[in-house]
C-alpha cells in the first residue's frame, strides 16, 4: 500500500477508510481469498499507524471503538478459519526478524513495523466486529490443526505483501511505534494473567466463605481482592489462609504493581522506552521476582516466560539499542534473546504455553 505524505485527514475521512477496509477484509475472508485478506489486514494496520502513531494497541482499540463499533458490530462475521494461520505466521516472522543476525537493526525496522501493522489490522478488525462475537466464533474453531502448506503460504503472502513506512512518520515516531508495540504486548499479557488469578482467587474463597465473608461485594459471588490483599499484607500472619490463596494473592498484587509501571504517567511524561525500563527494573526487584517465581501455576509460568521474551526483544531492539542510543548490537544481548526464544519454544513444546486461539 502506498501512502501519501500529507497531514492527517479529518475524522470523517478516517471513518470512511475504516469502513472500506472492514468491507474489503470481510469480503476477502468470505471469498476464502486469504492472500487478499493478508494484504488488506496489513493495509488497514498501516492506516492506523498513520493516523494514530502514539497510541498503545489497547488505547487504539478503544479510540476506534468509540468511532465505529456501533456501526461495525452489525456487520456479518465472516469465516474465521484463516485467522489462526495469520496470527501464527505473524508470530513466526516476528521471531525470525528479531533473531536475524545477518541484517542491521535499521534494515529490520520496516519488517518490524510491517508486523506491527498486521497486528493492529487484525486486532482493530476483531474489535469493531465485536469482541464477544469474534471470540465465540473462534471458540468454535478451537482445536483446529494448522495445515503446514497453508501456514507456509500465509508467511509467504505476509512477507511479500506491499508495505511502505509512511512518510508522515518521522524516524523518532517510527521508533516510538516499536516501543509502543512492546508496551502493548506486556500490558496484554498482564491483563490476561490477572484475569486468570482473579478467577483462581474467587474459586479459592468459595471453599471457605465464612473466613472471607467480609470481603464479598454485596450479595455477589465476587470478592474485593484488593481489600483482601491489603488485609493480608498489613495484618498479622495467619495459618487460616491456604497456601494456594496466599500465593495467588501475592502474584495478583505483583502483577497489579507491574501494570502501574506501564499505566502511571509518573514524572516527566515518560516515553514508551521509559515505561519499558521502569517495567524491567520493577520486575528485577527481589520481592517481585520471588512472588512470581514461587507460584507454580501454569498461567503465571506462561506470563513469566512470555514477558521474558518480550523484554529481551525490547531491550535489544527498542529500549536500550538503536531506538535511543544507536549502539551496535552486542553479542550477549543477541545470546540472551536466543535463550529467551528457546525458553519460549520449550514451554510451548511442554504445553505450558498454548498455541494462540485468538488475537485479543
Amino acid at each position: 500500500m502506498k501512502r501519501k505524505a500529507e497531514v492527517q485527514v479529518d475524522i470523517e475521512q478516517v471513518k470512511g477508510e475504516i469502513r472500506r477496509y472492514m468491507v474489503e477484509i470481510s469480503s476477502a475472508l468470505e471469498a476464502l481469498d486469504n492472500e487478499k485478506a493478508t494484504q488488506a489486514f496489513i493495509d488497514f494496520g498501516a492506516l492506523l499507524q498513520d493516523q494514530y502513531p502514539n497510541l498503545l494497541l489497547d488505547d487504539l482499540r478503544k479510540q476506534i471503538g468509540k468511532l465505529m463499533v456501533e456501526e461495525c458490530s452489525k456487520l456479518k462475521i465472516p469465516p474465521l478459519d484463516f485467522i489462526a494461520y495469520f496470527v501464527n505466521a505473524r508470530e513466526h516472522i516476528y521471531e525470525d526478524v528479531v533473531t536475524d543476525e545477518d541484517s542491521t537493526p535499521q534494515q529490520r525496522q520496516p519488517r518490524l513495523l510491517k508486523m506491527d501493522a498486521a497486528n493492529k489490522g487484525i486486532n482493530v478488525f476483531s474489535c469493531l466486529l465485536g469482541t464477544g462475537r469474534w471470540e465465540k466464533e473462534l471458540e468454535a474453531l478451537k482445536g483446529q490443526k494448522l495445515d503446514g502448506p497453508t501456514l507456509a503460504n500465509t508467511k509467504k503472502w505476509m512477507l511479500e505483501a506491499d508495505y511502505q513506512v509512511s512518510k508522515n512518520l518521522s524516524e523518532a515516531v517510527r521508533k516510538n511505534l516499536l516501543a509502543l508495540h512492546f508496551v502493548s504486548d506486556l500490558y496484554e499479557n498482564l491483563e490476561k494473567t490477572i484475569a486468570i488469578l482473579t478467577r483462581q482467587i474467587n474459586e479459592e474463597v468459595q471453599k471457605n466463605r465464612d473466613l472471607y465473608k467480609s470481603y464479598f461485594k454485596g450479595d455477589g459471588q465476587d470478592i474485593d481482592i484488593d481489600a483482601l490483599v491489603k488485609a493480608l499484607k498489613e495484618g498479622p500472619q495467619s495459618d487460616e489462609h491456604s497456601t494456594e490463596i496466599k500465593m495467588a494473592l501475592a502474584s495478583y498484587d505483583t502483577l497489579q504493581a507491574l501494570t502501574r509501571t506501564l499505566t502511571d504517567a509518573g514524572e516527566g511524561n515518560p516515553t514508551p522506552q521509559d515505561k519499558l525500563r521502569r517495567f524491567q527494573d520493577h520486575l528485577n526487584q527481589e520481592d517481585i521476582k520471588s512472588a512470581l517465581d514461587t507460584n507454580p501455576d501454569d498461567g503465571v509460568t506462561q506470563f513469566l516466560k512470555t514477558v521474558l521474551y518480550i523484554l529481551k526483544c525490547a531491550v535489544t531492539f527498542t529500549a536500550y539499542h538503536w531506538v535511543t542510543e544507536g549502539e551496535s548490537l552486542r553479542s550477549p544481548q543477541q545470546q540472551s534473546l536466543k535463550e529467551a526464544l528457546s525458553t519460549l519454544k520449550k514451554a510451548g513444546e511442554e504445553g505450558v504455553i498454548d498455541e494462540p486461539k485468538n488475537i485479543m
